[in-house]
């Protein structure tokens, strides 16, 4: 959809205007109308031949794992739209520019934004000023030596129209006032000190994220922003006196003179609220920031992008920004940079729509299915304890492998994610969501995952894997755990039950007999375990048991899984690689397993490694070479 014309302001006809027209029409050409302008980025070609379109009045987020080139190619597109073509790339092939409107239409948008320079005695050479980007009138508008537009490039005009923040770059800078009070407001701060409706708009929302407000000091030559609100009246009159105000507004700390973030988020905020350029291109705008107030910041950013019709190409690898900019419901469009070993840099995007479509999905949204934007690789684990305990195992993994350097680390801890899922039956949709994004899925499920044919078959098509060549031995393992379970003598449970609570007591007789307590009696007293929960409880052995006469089938199930992105747990579930800490699943089991470092357990381990054999060969980090330790 062709975006509507960018946010223009107007002001009656004035002596320049006149004078740009007299220009004109000595050379026979009639001024255009600003409202036909209309600019934008449309796509970019990555030099792996990968397209990426921008969202033409919202915003476009380039993320990836860590060191994936996001900053890289912000740069290098922020140069090209400058016209530097020649400048070596990396990233960027080619870029698409919406370019709307004839050159005298550029004119009057530029007459009304710009600077306007002109000479009476040589008016031919009059020229545009704009953030220190010339635009002489000559070749533009009237002819040049030659011919008609022969030595100029209308994608030069780019320069005024696109504002890169670099990472880390967020000083503020004080204004200028106007030359005249005719003359165009063409810099942030002239905006703010001629709308009072902008001045309010960015002090709501700075006061929303950092529970401050500025105020503009703009009495003298330079126009400077100060923290706080003057105690002393502003002179109304011509002839009042100015200088108790002064003095009062001068006793406010400067902008300037504050921290890292404030200036970062204001650095961003002044340009956005006044919409003086309508392409902003912005690496880490939650640099500095707090969680809350990068989240508040992706709020603001998503909302005044599609109220101002702006054009917003950012980097982030932070989740809250992220957050923000889902919450605001504003076109939002997400890219994924994938780093390849010695080739370019790949690139998959989720368009407005299909990120909405993710969105709608209550098990989505409020998972962590975004996070995994920024890393190499996500592992959906059943529970948020199963994830906090492998994370722990992984790291130890790592630790150990720093101290054997003949056998490193496929791949840091920090490229994995490990997300729940709340169950087996949600992987599915959690892989398939993660896949549009062009994440790369491992699943980690209970050995009693078998058991559920069609969930099985659902996840390992969830995480892209091929269901076929898998059923046959699965039939052949599952048929003999599907016996009818035997029924039970009443002392046989009661002593069951009976041995529960003397556990209970044994650990604490005067403890409460609370959820986690009473689920362990529930358990003792059903009826005999299924097989199945033999398997669970006892792991891979209890089912190469039961199928004596079937072993290789188990192995081949299992190394299949494994192969297609599902790794089940072969000790059984999170609990069995523990069943000799005293605490048997509920709350205490977790705090329990890292006090004993069971997490550092070879059982344990060996999980990890079968993990990281499964989720490395989909990552930049895959290298055949390299043995897992």
């Amino acid at each position: 959809m062709t975006p509507q014309p960018y946010h223009l302001l107007f002001i009656p006809m004035t002596v320049r205007e006149a004078q740009l027209d007299d220009l004109l029409s000595a050379y026979g050409v009639k001024r255009g109308s600003a409202q036909n302008v209309n600019i934008g980025v449309t796509a970019t070609y990555l030099q792996s031949g990968d397209r990426i379109e921008f969202e033409p009045a919202g915003v476009t987020v380039i993320a990836g794992a860590n060191n994936c080139g996001k900053s890289t190619m912000l740069r290098e597109l922020n140069l090209l739209l400058l016209g530097h073509d020649g400048n070596p790339r990396l990233i960027v092939g080619s870029v698409e520019r919406l370019f709307e409107g004839e050159p005298v239409d550029f004119a009057d948008w530029l007459i009304k934004h710009a600077q306007f320079n002109i000479d009476r005695n040589q008016p031919e050479n009059a020229s545009f000023l704009r953030f220190e980007h010339g635009i002489p009138v000559k070749g533009f508008l009237i002819p040049d030596h030659g011919g008609y537009g022969a030595s100029f490039r209308m994608e030069s005009l780019f320069g005024v129209f696109v504002r890169h923040l670099p990472a880390g770059q967020r000083d503020i800078h004080p204004g200028r006032q106007k030359e005249t009070v005719l003359a165009p407001a063409t810099e942030p701060l002239q905006l703010l000190s001629e709308s009072k409706t902008l001045m309010d708009e960015l002090n709501a929302i700075t006061f929303k994220i950092l529970k401050k407000r500025l105020h503009l000091d703009d009495l003298n030559p330079t126009l400077v922003l100060r923290v706080g609100t003057p105690t002393v009246e502003r002179p109304q009159g011509k002839y009042e006196d100015p200088v108790s105000y002064q003095l009062d507004v001068e006793s406010l700390p400067l902008l300037s003179d504050q921290g890292d973030g404030m200036k970062s988020l204001l650095n961003i905020l002044i340009p956005l609220v006044t919409a003086t350029y309508p392409i902003l291109i912005i690496d880490e705008p939650e640099a500095f920031l707090h969680p809350p107030q990068a989240f508040a910041l992706g709020q603001v950013l998503g909302r005044i992008a599609a109220e101002k019709r702006l054009q917003l190409i950012l980097a982030t690898h932070d989740r809250n920004i992220m957050a923000g900019l889902v919450n605001a419901e504003a076109p939002l469009s997400v890219v994924r940079l994938v780093k390849q070993q010695d080739k370019p840099t790949r690139a998959h995007q989720l368009k407005s729509q299909d990120l909405r479509a993710i969105m709608k999905d209550p098990i989505l949204k409020y998972s962590h299915v975004l996070d995994g934007l920024f890393h190499e690789v996500v592992i959906l684990a059943e529970a948020e304890r199963d994830c906090r305990f492998y994370e722990a195992a992984l790291d130890e993994y790592e630790n150990a492998s720093s101290t054997t350097p003949q056998v490193p680390s496929p791949m840091p801890a920090t490229e994995v994610l490990f997300i729940p899922t709340g169950g087996t039956s949600n992987m599915p949709r959690l892989a398939k969501a993660l896949r549009s994004l062009n994440v790369p899925v491992v699943a980690c499920a209970d050995l009693d995952v078998l058991d559920k044919k069609t969930v099985l078959k659902n996840i390992v098509e969830g995480v892209g894997g091929q269901w076929a060549g898998l059923e046959e031995d699965w039939n052949a393992v599952v048929a003999p755990l599907n016996a009818a379970a035997p029924l039970e003598h009443a002392v046989t449970v009661g002593s069951r039950v009976q041995a529960v609570f003397e556990s209970l007591v044994s650990q604490d007789a005067f403890a409460i007999f609370d959820g986690d307590a009473r689920k362990l009696v529930n358990d003792a007293m059903k009826a005999q375990s299924r097989p199945w929960d033999e398997v669970k409880h006892h792991g891979i052995s209890e089912l190469q048991r039961v199928n004596v006469e079937n072993p290789r089938a188990v192995h081949r199930l299992v190394a299949g899984l494994a192969d297609q992105g599902v790794v089940v747990v072969e000790a059984g579930e999170l609990e069995s690689f523990g069943h000799d800490l005293g605490a048997y699943k509920g709350k205490t089991w977790l705090p329990a397993a890292l006090a004993a470092n069971l997490q550092s357990r070879p059982d344990v381990q060996a999980h990890v490694k079968r993990l990281l054999g499964a989720a490395v060969p989909l990552t930049s980090w895959n290298d055949t070479s390299t043995p897992l330790a």
